[in-house]
């Protein structure tokens, strides 16, 4: 199977991605459809709020984990070419992606969580929002990842003793 991704050339494994990253935003489109009818027949914003939770919760989650984990095996064949600096992107890049994806998928659900919500925040604050906390999560990890990669074996010998 590892090596069904590893015979990928470049630009399959682009068109793999960019059809990882349209299945993403196509659920999420789906989803927010589907919320909005599931709405309108029921009439209630807190069933509708749980609903989209629940499905939010275990398949997106679910399509966004299946993405994580084939996204790194279609680049990493032709990103560890660079060296080091193909491990560094080994790592950003499917963290960019996941980033990416999370970004797009707050900006299609934004309309459909300001009706249910009845909020007035624009997509602005929930882009920025989301932004911020992808920030904090994400530059810790490639802060350890540059430190345990860049920094000589004996300075961090010295430092974990």
């Amino acid at each position: 199977m590892l090596q069904w991704f590893a015979n990928r050339t470049l630009s399959e494994a682009v068109f793999l991605s960019l059809l990882l990253l349209c299945g993403n935003y196509l659920f999420t489109a789906f989803l927010a459809r589907y919320i909005q009818k599931y709405y309108k027949k029921t009439g209630s914003a807190e069933l509708a709020v749980y609903r989209l939770q629940t499905i939010n919760k275990y398949m997106s989650t679910a399509l966004l984990i299946a993405t994580m984990i084939v996204e790194p095996f279609l680049m990493i064949p032709h990103i560890l070419s660079f060296g080091e600096w193909g491990r560094l992107l080994s790592i950003v890049l499917p963290l960019l992606f996941v980033a990416i994806i999370l970004l797009g998928n707050q900006l299609i659900l934004h309309s459909t969580n300001q009706i249910l919500r009845d909020t007035t925040s624009s997509r602005k604050e929930s882009v920025e929002n989301l932004s911020r906390f992808l920030f904090f999560t994400l530059i810790p990890i490639l802060m350890m990842f540059l430190f345990t990669k860049f920094i000589p074996q004996e300075i961090q010998d010295q430092l974990f003793s």
